[in-house]
């Protein structure tokens, strides 16, 4: 059973959900008619289909354009979405420099209420517990007023000194008097490096969202023989060009599309000196998941799972170590980090009696509240005292989705590659449910599919699993 010689096929779709598991990639699709390229040289590459019509488009020209814009507090989210964070982060130094939290957000004096919650003592605050409170009191509308107030953007939504009815001519745009209202608007931060460089943003922003980006282009469709033969190539050009002709003209088209912007700002300078590190447990004290703020650089976990099919049985022990890539403030929303991770694995079925021992290295990144992995590694496979050195590779994920419990999704595969591009022996295996956290320990309850190279099944089952976290 476990010895089947089979194609390496047979492990595609524990390949597929490994994928799904890690990440998801975006691909471009199958450009069967048409190709646009856009550059700055305004060329195009010609895509070469082996038959029928094929569409090309070349950029003719690309030119920036102001416009009249006529704003309203949504245009300018994302914008306060800068000041948000900004203000969340000086807020949790300025909490911390008055010693009302410590390094990592744990409350030492009084309880701190934040509209939404109240955080008590020895709890813990989160940067995104501050900037959701800061989000509502400090919302688009409110923003929005105040620029009205200060005389930037007038009763009517438009640009100071701008108006539909009073400029006409969009080429002569004099941006002179926003900016000078822009350098005496205050957005309440004592630094002044930061509030002139906030202004320097604000008058960006609303110059780059009174532009748009039109660009020119012509399509042209042309018919490519299918046919290999000389003559009967050339009279079915002639047909599908007589076709395209009529159906397929060239046309010229000027599209626009508005410009982006992205914050001059570094906010990791403001940010300093937070990064989401390692909890010593999931659901630590408020925490909504694994990860805190200055956490620990390094989370062990040690873990023993088995499946019990009498009389067939799988037993799982494996210890996990992961590490922290990175230290630096932009690491303060999500980080990532290096696993290591020892696997045994003893499984009987049919009086057969398989061990597998995995050694493998791999990455991860950790948020908030969830956690992904992939790796990969070598495994020994040993049965009837004969041992075998194969490869492995795997996925895992888990969302702490309400305390104490989360969800996890788990795959990973094992196989010898052999001659003649055959698969010599195989371990599939796909695993999920949920948890249920308490303290340093951990329970898993799940189910597992385990299966060999030919996809045959070996023991399947209710999973439940142990951890504790070192």
């Amino acid at each position: 059973m476990f010895n089947k010689i089979t194609p390496p096929k047979k492990i595609y779709p524990i390949i597929i959900l490994l994928c799904l598991i890690t990440t998801a990639i975006p691909t471009q699709g199958n450009l069967a008619k048409k190709s646009t390229t856009r550059n700055d040289n305004q060329q195009s590459n010609r895509f070469v289909e082996q038959g029928g019509f094929q569409t090309d488009v070349h950029i003719l020209n690309q030119e920036e354009k102001l416009i009249i814009k006529r704003f309203t507090p949504n245009t300018m989210e994302p914008f306060v979405h800068l000041l948000n964070q900004l203000r969340g982060g000086l807020y949790f130094q300025k909490w911390q420099n008055e010693g009302k939290i410590d390094y990592q957000g744990k409350i030492l004096k009084q309880s701190v209420n934040l509209g939404f919650k109240t955080r008590h003592h020895g709890q813990h605050l989160t940067l995104k517990d501050v900037i959701q409170w800061s989000k509502q009191s400090y919302t688009p509308f409110h923003f929005f007023k105040k620029l009205q107030d200060a005389g930037i953007i007038d009763k009517q939504g438009y640009v100071a000194s701008i108006s539909e009815q009073s400029v006409k001519d969009t080429e002569n745009f004099d941006f002179q008097n926003l900016q000078n209202k822009i350098q005496n608007f205050s957005f309440g931060f004592g630094d002044q490096k930061l509030t002139n460089q906030l202004r320097n943003s604000l008058f960006d922003y609303l110059k780059i969202k009174s532009t748009v980006i039109n660009i020119t282009q012509e399509e042209t469709t042309r018919y490519q023989s299918r046919e290999e033969n000389f003559i009967d190539a050339f009279f079915d050009a002639i047909g599908g060009n007589i076709i395209g002709s009529i159906f397929f003209k060239d046309k010229v088209q000027v599209l626009s599309e508005e410009k982006g912007w992205k914050p001059s700002i570094d906010l990791d300078q403001y940010l300093a000196p937070y990064y989401l590190g390692f909890a010593n447990t999931p659901y630590y004290s408020t925490l909504d998941g694994l990860s805190i703020i200055n956490g620990n650089s390094t989370l062990t976990e040690v873990s023993v799972g088995h499946i019990n099919q009498d009389p067939d049985s799988l037993l799982n022990i494996n210890w996990q170590n992961r590490t922290l890539t990175s230290t630096h403030p932009a690491s303060i929303w999500e980080n990532h980090y290096i696993l290591t991770s020892v696997k045994y694995q003893h499984l009987e079925q049919d009086s057969n009696k398989n061990e597998y021992y995995q050694v493998s290295l791999g990455i991860g990144g950790i948020g908030e509240n969830h956690y992904a992995e992939f790796y990969g590694g070598l495994t020994g496979y040993k049965t009837d005292g004969e041992t075998s050195i194969g490869i492995n590779f795997g996925g895992s994920a888990e969302w702490y989705v309400l305390k104490p419990f989360s969800l996890y999704l788990e795959g990973t595969t094992s196989f010898q590659p052999g001659k003649n591009n055959i698969t010599n022996w195989g371990l599939n295996q796909i695993g999920l449910g949920s948890a249920i956290h308490l303290d340093r320990a951990k329970i898993k309850l799940g189910y597992m599919w385990n299966t060999n190279a030919d996809l045959d099944s070996l023991v399947n089952g209710f999973y439940i699993q142990g951890s504790l976290f070192l």
